[in-house]
């Protein structure tokens, strides 16, 4: 996220606190990982902070 590239993470540890601006990019499974990705419905980067 720092580098303004999008992130695909799991429900883990402090990913909600992190992601919390982009809760539709955190997942529960690696194929709900798998189906994110292959939508590629990513923020744009300059949304990210950093």
């Amino acid at each position: 996220m720092a580098c303004g590239t999008a992130v695909v993470a799991l429900n883990r540890g402090a990913v909600p606190e992190v992601m919390a601006g982009f809760p539709h990019l955190i997942c529960r499974s690696i194929p709900e990982m798998i189906a994110k990705v292959k939508q590629a419905k990513f923020p744009d980067p300059a949304r990210i902070p950093f």
